[in-house]
């Protein structure tokens, strides 16, 4: 049961008049709002989707630079460790040559004056 009428020019006249037009509009209001709603959730859900693989690689991102600022913090503990190390065993060879020089020019030192006094006494010898 429609509510409407040919007029002259053939155009359909609508009799509810605007009560009936605004009506239709109601009824039509819920199927476009409903529309509206699950396109505005659908975005939302993607927005949130898209919010949570953001924030997930932002996540990964603060890791990975975490995980390399520790390899960095321990090959530099690392190397210290060997310069640390190298420097010990130079200064203990160096110490070790001052060492033996110095027992050296001591042996040295008293073979000289060992030889010194058995060439002396050679000499007292040879002359008496």
């Amino acid at each position: 049961m429609q509510n409407k009428t040919l007029t002259a020019k053939g155009k359909a006249s609508d009799r509810r008049g605007l009560y009936g037009i605004f009506s239709n509009a109601e009824q039509d209001l819920p199927d476009k709002v409903g529309a509206q709603t699950a396109q505005t959730e659908q975005s939302a859900a993607a927005a949130r989707a898209a919010a949570r693989a953001a924030a997930y690689q932002s996540l990964l991102a603060a890791q990975r630079q975490a995980a390399q600022d520790s390899y960095q913090r321990s090959l530099a503990a690392l190397n210290a460790t060997y310069t640390q190390r190298a420097a010990q065993r130079q200064a203990g060879y160096q110490d070790t040559l001052k060492l033996l020089q110095q027992q050296y020019d001591a042996g040295a030192a008293q073979l000289d004056a060992q030889t010194g006094s058995a060439l002396q006494q050679a000499y007292l010898s040879y002359m008496l």
